[in-house]
């Protein structure tokens, strides 16, 4: 979701990123393969078109994967009043989930 929702942007200006995606995507429409654990790479394996991502903005349903709670956990905690706040148990929490990462 995240990877076609960021193909689809860097598409709408001219930057090096946009450049470089063009290159893969041109090998990509030539040899029909993608450069392993590229942003493209992810995109097509998520089932995405990746011509359709450049020109339409990709759209999802609100529950379309089976999430294990640690989004829901996170957004909360970043969310939070006190998040900001070194030391807050917010915080320390969102550092504590996010360090295996």
């Amino acid at each position: 979701e995240n990877a076609a929702r960021l193909y689809h942007s860097i598409f709408q200006c001219d930057t090096p990123a946009k450049e470089f995606q063009c290159l893969l995507l041109s090998s990509y429409v030539l040899t029909g393969k993608a450069e392993i654990g590229t942003l493209l790479d992810r995109v097509i394996k998520a089932g995405h078109n990746p011509l359709n991502l450049i020109i339409n903005k990709p759209t999802f349903s609100r529950h379309t994967t089976n999430e294990d709670g640690l989004v829901d956990s996170l957004r909360q905690l970043l969310y939070h009043e006190n998040y900001q706040k070194p030391g807050s148990q917010e915080h320390i929490l969102a550092t504590l989930l996010t360090k295996s990462f």
